[in-house]
């Protein structure tokens, strides 16, 4: 019997297998599928053929055939119920940004804000990003030291094993940034951040663009409080700010405050999970790209806190307007679709941070390593929701709803469409998260926090001519800090 259940097995996810390995074929679902058209019948065949073979033992065997269907019925039942025969169908659409394959749910920051009323996510974002991005170039030269005071040894020889016959890491470009977890251990906060990068490297001589998906896992002695955002962002000791690196035993050279180990700031204690691979082309949706877009028709997701967050931002902004913010939002919705579809992603420096113009530009540049191009045009702005106001000891932030509709396609280097309709419109929804810093806590800042250099300002950004560093500051106006679509909000 325990062989004829094998044979039954084996006979099901065969037939099965075939099965689904057609309708994800057939389906074309996205670019990476390499669909597109039909099967080619063989699959079918040989479903045909295991079925006159199950059909002949009943008749002519049935003392091995009737068991047989027996047992194959009792394998296919046990498969659907533990979901082993769900397939998945690619529906990401065009439109941009790229959509959150599925709704997480957020963080829950409470381990590292009892004890730290100072924390601001999105300056904790900022600094992981620096020692991220100054990691991997010194993972490209090989050097450790730069980065001692701000990695345990374990988590840069997790870092540095993978340097064979490497000698440059440069032009890092981050597609997301997440906090995912946090919690308390020994004494110390840990926060756990995956990282979506695209990055190149120079191997043998041979450059290469290289996508990474990693989890660093940061730790600080637990009571220790965040210093301001500028110190946070310079890399700096906390105590003084001083930029200098730490003495050989760890120790600031201006004041004597310990610089390792997580004891005064966070530093990187282990690095979980890495993944790096060759660029890929990025997924395309291939339907006819008009009518509504999945997700549109759901309930707007409101904060059960909003009434009273309300109250308490307009006590705290007396003058703040409703219909002005409004336009602001209406102003860099279109600005940020006008400047997707011109490719010209400077035309976004002063409505989005530089973590979201950094995501942004992560996915213009693997659009235009393989010669594709999505287009964004007639957009209008139909209505836009309250959803969330939040603010920390630094930053406010307003979540909004905005419903649009828009003509949206990706084309190839020679103008064919691959995705999406040039002549149908879609109607979407998205949640924007637009952020600003609370008056009289953020300096604007004059010099670059990386490098020290002085910084020009531009418009509503500052840009570094000197090291090339960007800061796109709420202390200018409100502007976009994270894009979610409403599927997965």
């Amino acid at each position: 019997m325990r062989k004829l259940a094998a044979a039954a097995a084996a006979l099901a996810v065969a037939a099965l297998s075939t099965g689904l390995a057609l309708a994800r074929v057939g389906g074309g679902g996205g670019y990476s599928g390499g669909g597109g058209g039909g099967g080619d019948g063989g699959g079918a065949g040989l479903i045909f053929g295991l079925l006159r073979l199950v059909l002949w033992l009943v008749f002519a065997h049935p003392v091995l055939g009737i068991p047989l269907v027996i047992v194959i019925a009792i394998v296919v039942i046990k498969m659907a119920k533990s979901g082993a025969l769900q397939r998945s169908v690619g529906e990401n659409p065009t439109v941009y940004p790229r959509p959150v394959a599925a709704r997480r749910a957020p963080a829950n920051l409470t381990p590292v804000r009892s004890t730290d009323p100072f924390f601001s996510e999105p300056v904790f974002t900022d600094f992981v990003q620096l020692v991220y991005a100054r990691a991997q170039e010194m993972r490209g030269v090989g050097n450790r030291e730069p980065l001692e005071a701000w990695m345990a040894p374990q988590a840069i020889d997790t870092l540095f094993a993978d340097r064979v016959n490497l000698t440059s890491v440069s032009e890092i470009v981050f597609g997301a940034s997440r906090i995912v977890q946090s919690s308390t251990d020994a004494g110390f906060v840990r926060v756990d951040v995956t990282f979506e990068s695209n990055l190149t490297e120079v191997r043998g001589g041979a450059r290469a663009q290289v996508v990474c998906e990693e989890r660093w896992s940061f730790r600080r002695k637990a009571g220790v409080r965040s210093p301001v955002p500028e110190r946070m962002r310079a890399l700096g000791c906390s105590g003084c700010g001083s930029t200098l690196e730490p003495r050989a035993d760890g120790t600031c050279p201006s004041c004597g405050a310990a610089r390792r180990g997580g004891l005064t700031n966070w530093e990187v204690a282990d690095i979980p999970y890495a993944n790096r691979r060759p660029l890929s082309p990025p997924e395309l949706d291939v339907d006819e790209g008009g009518g509504v877009e999945r997700g549109t028709e759901l309930e707007t997701v409101i904060d059960p806190r909003l009434p009273a967050a309300k109250r308490s931002f307009e006590g705290r902004n007396p003058d703040h307007s409703w219909p002005a913010f409004e336009d602001r939002v209406r102003v860099a919705f279109l600005a940020l679709q006008e400047a997707w579809s011109r490719r010209d992603w400077e035309r976004a420096r002063p409505f989005e941070t530089d973590g979201l113009f950094q995501t942004h530009r992560f996915w213009m540049e693997r659009y235009t390593a393989f010669s594709f191009v999505n287009r964004v045009e007639d957009v209008a702005v139909t209505r836009i929701a309250l959803a969330k106001i939040d603010s920390d000891a630094f930053y406010e932030s307003i979540t909004v709803r905005v419903f649009a509709r828009a003509r949206d396609w990706t084309e190839d280097s020679a103008g064919r469409i691959v995705g999406g309709s040039k002549t149908a419109p879609r109607t979407f929804s998205e949640y924007w998260t637009f952020l600003r810093a609370i008056p009289g806590t953020v300096a604007a800042g004059t010099s670059c926090p990386s490098c020290g250099a002085p910084l020009s300002p531009g418009g509503g950004a500052t840009v570094c001519a000197s090291c090339g560093g960007k800061l796109v500051g709420g202390a200018f106006d409100w502007v976009a800090s994270r894009i979610e679509q409403d599927d997965a909000y």
